[in-house]
């Protein structure tokens, strides 16, 4: 009887490790549901927000998406930003200019290096938006480089964002 149940405990307790190798998310899951993350925690939707108070929001909010140090290079700012504050704060802004914002990543390709710790992602961005004191929507697409890292502690969190060029302004 013992026996049984020492052998019972044991099939349990392999049952229960297979389970948690095999039914988690795989890395690439994990990548787009950090885009997806991205994607909601941006958004804008309906009144004017305090840019102070939805930049510390942001803040919080990025700790889980993007690494410490992250850079950004979009080429209507003219230069590289770095760090989740400086990007938190330039999205804060968006509440003021826009009274509808939305993202969609198309075309995702993710590959992977280093052992399974680093990752690209590249994708076409879609970001839709109404500005405020309009009634037309606007849509820009461009294709855009993220490169993810993963650490134990935090799992994927993006570390460098690259927007290309426009394609036409006038869309």
């Amino acid at each position: 009887m013992k026996r049984a149940l020492a052998f019972g405990g044991i099939a349990a307790g392999l049952a229960l490790i297979l389970y948690a190798l095999f039914s988690g998310e795989t890395d690439e899951e994990q990548i787009r549901r950090k885009l997806d993350d991205l994607a909601t925690t941006v958004a804008v939707e309906g009144e004017t927000q305090n840019v102070a108070v939805r930049s510390l929001q942001l803040k919080g909010q990025f700790r889980e998406i993007f690494e410490k140090n992250v850079t950004a290079t979009i080429p209507e700012l003219g230069s590289t930003r770095s760090g989740r504050g400086d990007l938190a704060a330039l999205a804060a802004r968006s509440t003021v200019q826009f009274e509808q914002l939305g993202l969609d990543f198309d075309d995702v390709s993710v590959s992977f290096d280093g052992g399974q710790t680093n990752a690209v992602v590249k994708t076409t961005v879609v970001m839709t938006g109404i500005r405020r004191g309009q009634v037309d929507p606007r849509r820009d697409r461009r294709r855009v480089r993220l490169r993810f890292f993963k650490d134990e502690d935090h799992g994927w969190r993006i570390a460098s964002v690259k927007v290309g060029e426009a394609a036409d302004p006038a869309e």
